[in-house]
């Protein structure tokens, strides 16, 4: 788009102690600068509770964008991934209306209605977990915060599906915008067959020490060097409980030193974090990601991300990296050509 617009960004990594969240913010970041190429971006937190100034950039902003991560749930009043809550409303509502001008119920009807249409739009969101239907409080918030005249994007079919159940037609899966890259020319270039390095990940939030030190005995036994990528601070502490703390080599805990590892060493990937996996395959690794939670699972079911449970890795992981493989990823590319049309300078 040519003319100058304020996007303001709801960004997963303010205050976020996961490295992972740095990975989804600078995907959707270049999304966002190739469809508003002269915008001016302000980032707002979605991890913390959102301040006066947050709403006020929200506000004032052309667009909102909700970008990725698991910050979508059936039960919004207990889990705080986006911390919102029907108070940040209010706050909306009442943020610069002259308090002298609250009786005047058809101006203020008026304002109600004009805040409204500034809802945020979701840029491949996804939903925490697997869970029963969105409560009425969650479905009550989502509707009050989220846009109803755009198309929102979320990152695998069950959030579309756990969207739909909350009232939202306007919903499409288009893959998680980390992955939007991964085309089909771009995956006839990744490797096949395994390196001679590797580099592993732990998952903070849901450890499992027997699977753990399974998988890095398998890594150790099938590859001459083995790096760690720290992806949160308690990764660490889990590494220096195993028996394997002096066999690896460790990558500094910042997306500036992961990204330069990937640019400069042939190393394949495997691990439990996500987004680690995602990121290297966009540097052209082959990867693959063990599945702690429903997000990998969900995604490689519609995509052919390639995962395998966790649980699994005893019975499959060394036939994985020892025979050749061809990683091909399907892509949802008429969701995404969607999704960006909206945004087109065709629309404005």
């Amino acid at each position: 788009m040519g003319d100058y617009k304020k996007i303001t960004k709801l960004s997963p990594l303010v205050s976020s102690q996961n490295l992972g969240d740095f990975i989804i913010d600078e995907h959707c970041q270049n999304i966002l600068d190739e469809l508003f190429e002269n915008a001016f971006f302000v980032n707002v937190p979605t991890h913390d509770r959102l301040s006066p100034l947050s709403i006020g950039n929200i506000l004032s902003a052309d667009f909102a964008f909700v970008c990725g991560t698991n910050l979508l749930s059936s039960h919004m009043a207990k889990y705080k991934q986006w911390n919102i809550s029907l108070l940040d409303y209010f706050s909306f509502i009442f943020s610069g209306y002259p308090k002298k001008k609250l009786l005047d119920i058809h101006k203020f009807r008026e304002h109600i209605r004009s805040e409204n249409s500034k809802r945020a739009i979701l840029l491949g969101a996804g939903w925490w977990q697997y869970q029963d239907a969105p409560d009425f409080y969650s479905r009550s918030l989502l509707k009050i915060f989220l846009s109803k005249d755009y198309l929102h994007s979320v990152r695998d079919s069950y959030t579309e599906k756990m969207l739909r159940s909350a009232g939202f037609e306007n919903v499409i899966n288009t893959a998680c915008p980390t992955m939007w890259k991964l085309t089909e020319d771009f995956c006839r270039t990744l490797p096949e067959v395994k390196s001679s390095s590797v580099v592993t990940t732990f998952t903070n939030y849901n450890p499992n020490a027997e699977y753990d030190s399974q998988m890095m005995e398998i890594l150790l036994s099938k590859y001459k060097t083995v790096y760690i990528w720290l992806q949160a601070i308690e990764d660490f502490r889990q590494l220096q409980q195993g028996q394997y703390f002096h066999r690896v080599k460790i990558i500094p805990p910042n997306l500036r030193e992961y990204n330069a590892f990937l640019r400069e060493t042939d190393a394949d990937y495997i691990g439990t974090r996500l987004h680690g996996g995602i990121q290297a395959l966009n540097y052209k690794h082959r990867a693959l990601i063990l599945a702690v939670d429903n997000r990998a699972i969900e995604i490689s079911r519609d995509t052919a991300l390639p995962v395998i449970k966790r649980e699994e890795l005893g019975s499959s992981l060394e036939k994985r990296i020892s025979f050749p493989e061809e990683i091909r990823i399907r892509l949802p590319m008429e969701n995404i050509r969607r999704w960006k049309a909206q945004f087109s300078s065709e629309n404005f």
